[in-house]
């Protein structure tokens, strides 16, 4: 079964690094909304690396909002916060090489949350009479 990326394991710890245990409270989705305060040209100009390395300290790239369960559910949308550069961007040969970003399945989520299931886009086969998505790689599993 392939779902889109799973939210749980943020909420595994807290900011001291305290196990939540089974008193996990995480959202069924997260909106990245760019702010429109960066933005560069459809076509190639250079490499993308160079156009990032403009982006100065300080910038807000998204408004970042969380939406606690399904619509159909009830569920509502709230602004969480910002994703704000706290530095320059600058290129790294050892992130290139070593930095790996593992994603969480998003059947974690729905072993916790069941409920959320009919209304969660799936990818892959509708065998739990789902919405099945258009992704054109949905048929990797």
């Amino acid at each position: 079964m392939d779902y889109e990326v799973g939210l749980s394991d943020f909420a595994q710890y807290d900011q001291n690094g305290n196990d939540a245990g089974d008193n996990l409270n995480f959202p069924y989705m997260l909106r990245f909304h760019p702010t429109g305060e960066i933005s560069f040209p459809d076509t190639y100009v250079e490499f993308f690396t160079d156009q990032l390395m403009t982006i100065p300290e300080g910038s807000v790239l998204y408004q970042v909002f969380a939406t606690d369960k399904p619509v159909e559910l009830g569920g509502t949308e709230t602004h969480i916060g910002d994703l704000v550069t706290d530095s320059e961007f600058t290129t790294s040969l050892w992130g290139d090489k070593h930095c790996f970003i593992r994603h969480q399945n998003y059947a974690d989520d729905l072993e916790i949350h069941p409920e959320w299931a009919q209304y969660s886009i799936r990818y892959g086969s509708d065998d739990n009479n789902t919405r099945k998505s258009k992704c054109p790689f949905g048929f990797l599993q």
